[in-house]
């Protein structure tokens, strides 16, 4: 660059005159040489290559395309012109170019473009390794050109991993989540791709729970009418693609039928790869089947009497007094197996729900009365708990006597033992005239044993040998005796 500068100033003449004096610059005092200034060409570019995998299959198939993009950057101060680009990848289908020309500080996205079809040898490598090489003709001066990479700031070769790991999101509800026996619903399920590619040829796997049948015609894939394949309660429909972050929604409708079991049923979906791999989570959606009354339930009622004369049953009224015999006691509490606890009427009835009846049919139900909810004194005459058989559609009956009974006690303790933990031979003469004096009325007996610094076990075992001591005296009376046992320690209250 050349350039010169010119000066100008006033002055008075010696006659008092004004007059003007210029100059122009030199590179000396002694000279107006213009000044010149070098400035240097510096012709530069640089190229970024990517790869879109949109179009390639999850798990990586031979013949999945790869499409190469390039950018290419001026990153000199003079224009380029002439710019090509070449790839050394054989296989590769280069388009576009060249670049007529490109000023500095321009990018061009556009103009080339690459296709490649992965190789069984680019599988066994498990990637595709390769760099472009870009160049530009300067004004002046030899050609500028560079070799790819991810970035203008590198020349990293372009890496296109083959191994990506197939991920889905499986998603399934329900239109409702109660039914009966003859109702129809509607389950949807959606299988959301996070995958990198694209997975082609992959199956929904969609199993019913027990009694759930599919309804033929119902079925949609990704809105479109498509019936399933059907084995057993397992429906599939096979060779279907979702692309990367695409979602893949399948609806069909069910009925369920008799043979389905009451309670919670569970639905559960799944993708599968052509080999069989699993490519998704497993989906589930529960449903919960009630109970029919007439098909599922057993008619279980039941009651709690005063049973006054203790033989374990409710006697027929005998038409006098209040016209029962042995009548019902009000606010007892019976309890299942579950927890669920149900409370006697006025009359000492209940009833069991149905929903607390097991599921087999013909299976064992028990129940068992608290005994803390009796009135003071009561006593049970019968077994408690109470198991019986029920079979859906059929009534059962649970009945529990109690009676007001006479409670007769013993107090025992370690002097009324022998060192071998025997009852001594004075314990046994009062057990035989207490079991006469226990013929006399029904009673309860209750054994106490007040501990004395022996063991529990040792105390049991006593006791064990006094309660068998009783029954043995007592086994040809024809009745029923009930034996209550308790320990107690120093400062029990009796």
């Amino acid at each position: 660059m050349t350039n010169s500068a010119e000066v100008t100033g006033s002055f008075t003449t010696p006659t008092g005159g004004t007059d003007t004096v210029t100059d122009t610059s030199g590179t000396a005092i002694d000279n107006d040489d213009p000044t010149v200034v070098d400035l240097p060409s510096a012709a530069a570019i640089a190229v970024v290559k990517t790869a879109d995998i949109s179009q390639m299959t999850t798990p990586t198939q031979v013949g999945d395309v790869i499409i190469y993009r390039f950018a290419v950057t001026n990153t000199g101060n003079v224009t380029l012109t002439g710019v090509t680009l070449s790839d050394p990848l054989p296989g590769l289908t280069l388009t576009g170019g060249p670049i007529a020309a490109l000023a500095p500080g321009v990018t061009d996205t556009t103009t080339f473009t690459g296709t490649y079809a992965v190789t069984q040898a680019d599988i066994g490598a498990e990637q595709v390794v390769n760099q472009a090489t870009v160049s530009g003709n300067p004004p002046t001066g030899p050609p500028a050109s560079a070799v790819s990479g991810t970035s203008l700031t590198n020349t990293n070769p372009t890496v296109v991993p083959l191994t990506y790991t197939p991920d889905v999101s499986a998603t399934k509800t329900a239109s409702t989540d109660r039914v009966i026996i003859g109702d129809s619903l509607t389950y949807t399920l959606t299988f959301t791709s996070n995958s990198l590619g694209t997975l082609r040829n992959v199956t929904v796997i969609d199993v019913l729970p027990v009694g759930l049948v599919y309804t033929p015609g119902t079925a949609t894939l990704g809105g479109v009418a498509m019936d399933p394949q059907i084995a057993g309660r397992t429906q599939r429909w096979t060779g279907q693609t979702i692309g990367p972050k695409q979602t893949l929604t399948v609806k069909l409708g069910v009925r369920v039928t008799g043979a389905s079991p009451w309670g919670k049923l569970e639905n559960r979906t799944w993708l599968e790869g052509s080999s069989g791999a699993r490519f998704s989570n497993i989906a589930t959606a529960t449903i919960v089947r009630e109970p029919e009354a007439v098909f599922d339930c057993a008619d279980i009622i039941g009651k709690v009497f005063d049973d006054r004369n203790r033989n374990g049953y409710q006697d027929a009224p005998d038409g006098t007094g209040d016209g029962a015999t042995e009548p019902g006691l009000p606010a007892v509490r019976v309890v299942t197996t579950r927890g669920y606890v149900i409370t006697t009427d006025d009359f000492g009835r209940f009833h069991v729900p149905c929903a607390e009846l097991p599921r087999q049919m013909g299976s064992n139900f028990t129940l068992k009365l608290d005994p803390r909810s009796l009135p003071t004194g009561y006593r049970l005459t019968t077994e408690n708990p109470r198991k019986i058989r029920v079979t859906p559609g059929k009534m059962a009956k649970v009945n529990f006597g109690v009676s007001l009974a006479r409670v007769v006690r013993i107090d025992l303790s370690a002097p009324a033992f022998t060192a071998e933990g025997q009852p001594t031979a004075a314990l046994q003469q009062g057990v035989a005239g207490l079991v006469a004096q226990l013929q006399a009325e029904p009673s309860v007996l209750r054994l106490d044993y007040r501990l004395s610094g022996e063991s529990d076990a040792v105390a049991r075992k006593r006791l064990d040998r006094v309660e068998a001591l009783v029954r043995s005296a007592w086994q040809d009376q024809g009745t029923r005796l009930r034996v209550e046992r308790t320990l107690q320690r120093a400062g029990d209250a009796p």
